[in-house]
């Protein structure tokens, strides 16, 4: 169990932590920019150092010396050397401009193997002295298979692990599994949480992450470190992960603009349902939709209708809100912009502040579209004070002659029309 002593920088640590880029794995750059020359063979490498991760193992290789590359190989339980690439063609790109020789460190690592293999049996290790064993070893999988069977099915000592790992790699598998077992164990709470959900191996496994998402002890640390970090999870999870993270926050509208920031890390398609689906939390904050109605922009021009008049809808009782939603109704595609606006004018909150500004803004609107747009400001409950003379204004200066005469006729007529403004409409009507 973590020690009181260790939550007490724990602010200071999220506070800094967050504020950072997180830094893609140094051998997965090293894969990218030495995989390139499979496409030319006039290519010559001038320094090679990575570890790549197969199926069939995972293979260390490291320019010892110009023209000469050491080769080491985790593969079935046994460390390899240069011999483990000779009958695989997929290693061709590296043969074809370097000899291949046995690792220089193949003799440390098998003994350092021995002292993990030691460690891991010992009946009174503790997580950092396994972890101190295994420090170095350019192997994932191995890694990963030797922790794995320290933990066991131990929530305490999966706990123990995640406390401890922070520059080692494991894989995907490994770390779902610590984290599945780590949340059930006594004191896996929000800060612990948070910690975990920091390293990148776990962040960077879907499982983990959504496992930390949902839980007992998670809140809003946690929450909010994985909402924050969307970017490192699998592309194709991220919607489940940020979902599961962000309904814990959408109830506090200081959260707001880091989910709709983060929003733009999931991939396109899931935008629109993921707003639509945190709009809809109970006791969710009206910052949240006043936030997505500042930024619709930001969602596709097809998916922002739907995502407008669900945002407008949740916080339509507030000023600012009324504000944005006559202020962001040019965002929209012009029928969408007509079929939003009436939608908006029917809701009885939407008075005097969002009936006169759709007035002031009636040229955004498509000609044949603006005496819908006016008849429903008129007829609606916003049709008071200095709205009332801007809906003349607008249906003499705006309208086509027909619409401007019917606008202006029923302005006259309807006997909310003060006896002022009707003897506007009437002179309106005879210029």
């Amino acid at each position: 169990m973590v020690g009181a002593d260790r939550h007490i920088p724990f602010i200071q640590h999220i506070q800094g932590t967050l504020m950072t880029v997180r830094e893609t794995h140094l051998f997965l750059l090293a894969a990218l920019l030495i995989s390139l020359p499979a496409c030319s063979s006039g290519w010559n490498h001038t320094s090679v150092r990575g570890t790549w991760d197969h199926a069939s193992g995972d293979v260390y290789a490291e320019t010892v010396r110009p023209g000469v590359v050491g080769v080491a190989a985790w593969r079935d339980g046994r460390l390899l050397g240069a011999d483990a690439l000779d009958q695989n063609s997929r290693w061709d790109w590296l043969k074809r401009s370097n000899e291949l020789v046995d690792h220089p460190s193949l003799p440390a690592w098998r003994e350092q193997i021995v002292r993990l293999d030691a460690a891991v049996a010992a009946p009174d290790v503790d997580a950092s002295s396994v972890l101190a064993a295994a420090r170095s070893l350019p192997f994932r999988s191995l890694i990963s298979d030797r922790m794995q069977e320290w933990v066991g099915q131990d929530a305490g000592r999966a706990a123990a692990m995640l406390d401890v790992v922070d520059e080692i790699d494991v894989n995907d598998a490994t770390a779902a599994h610590f984290v599945t077992l780590a949340v059930a164990a006594p004191g896996a709470d929000d800060q612990r949480l948070t910690v975990w959900a920091l390293h990148d191996d776990v962040i960077e496994s879907a499982a983990a992450a959504k496992a930390l998402a949902t839980a007992p002890g998670a809140g809003p640390h946690v929450w909010r470190a994985l909402v924050d970090g969307i970017d490192d999870v699998p592309h194709s999870s991220r919607k489940d992960v940020f979902v599961a993270a962000a309904r814990g926050l959408v109830v506090d509208g200081s959260q707001a603009r880091l989910l709709v920031r983060r929003l733009d890390e999931l991939p396109t398609s899931d935008r629109r349902p993921t707003a639509l689906s945190l709009l809809e939390v109970k006791g969710a904050s009206p910052e949240l939709a006043i936030r997505i109605l500042d930024d619709i922009d930001d969602f596709y021009g097809n998916d922002r209708p739907a995502i407008f008049i669900a945002a407008a809808s949740a916080a339509r009782a507030h000023p600012r809100a009324q504000r944005l939603m006559s202020a962001r109704l040019d965002e929209l595609y012009g029928n969408d912009r007509t079929r939003c606006a009436l939608t908006m004018l029917s809701w009885p909150e939407c008075v005097e502040t969002v009936a006169g500004d759709v007035v002031k803004r009636i040229d955004d609107f498509y000609g044949n579209d603006r005496e819908q747009v006016l008849l429903a400001v008129i007829d609606g409950a916003g049709y008071i004070g200095s709205t009332q003379r801007a809906c003349i204004r607008a249906a003499r200066s705006e309208l086509y002659r027909s619409a401007r005469r019917r606008v202006l006729a029923h302005i006259i007529e309807l006997s909310a029309t003060t006896a002022e403004n009707r003897a506007r409409a009437r002179r309106a009507l005879d210029d």
